[in-house]
């Protein structure tokens, strides 16, 4: 009795696992189409070139908790940059 209970157990585990496998890989996955134009500007922008800040800027200023203060003062929030 407690054999039919277990492999009960068991059976419903690997189906269990396996429904999740087959769910978790097919997950769907969306691409879009664009120019070689717009790859190129959204990878090499700058402040410069795109009149914003990059996102490597935008971690760096995140990462020294300068994100919020540079809207008010950019002079300013320069100069809080370690040395």
């Amino acid at each position: 009795m407690m054999r039919a209970a277990f492999r009960t157990c068991v059976a419903g585990a690997v189906l269990l696992v396996g429904a999740l496998l087959v769910d978790g890989c097919a997950i769907p996955v969306t691409v879009e189409r664009v120019g070689h134009g717009t790859v190129h500007q959204q990878i090499t922008h700058n402040v410069l070139s795109a009149n914003a800040l990059s996102d490597e800027t935008h971690n760096v200023l995140r990462r020294w908790s300068l994100a919020d203060r540079r809207s008010g003062s950019p002079d300013r929030t320069v100069t809080h940059f370690p040395s």
